[in-house]
């Protein structure tokens, strides 16, 4: 029997990604372990908890600079390998609402 993928997904609108990943891990090779959060707040204790093998962030969680969420997350979890998605770039419109 084969062990799960833990697997930590720090997303606040995490179905598309979730089920993206249930797809790229069934069940039958052994499958996914998925943990997600929606906020920055409840990021790190959740990491302290579950002992992911994999964070998924969405720099968009951060609500100063998402530079702050990549150097919390690497100090908190140093040994923990994990990937992060930029903040689309907004058009001009969109800035100035």
């Amino acid at each position: 029997m084969q062990r799960k993928v833990r697997i930590l997904l720090a997303e606040d609108d995490a179905q598309e990604t979730a089920d993206t990943l249930g797809m790229l891990f069934p069940g039958a090779t052994g499958g996914l372990d998925l943990t997600v959060v929606s906020t920055m707040a409840t990021l790190i204790p959740t990491v302290k908890m579950v002992d992911p093998e994999l964070i998924l962030l969405d720099l968009g969680l951060s609500l100063t600079d998402p530079l702050d969420a990549v150097h919390l997350v690497h100090r908190s979890a140093p040994g923990i390998p994990w990937s992060f998605w930029p903040i689309p770039q907004r058009s001009s419109t969109q800035r100035r609402v």
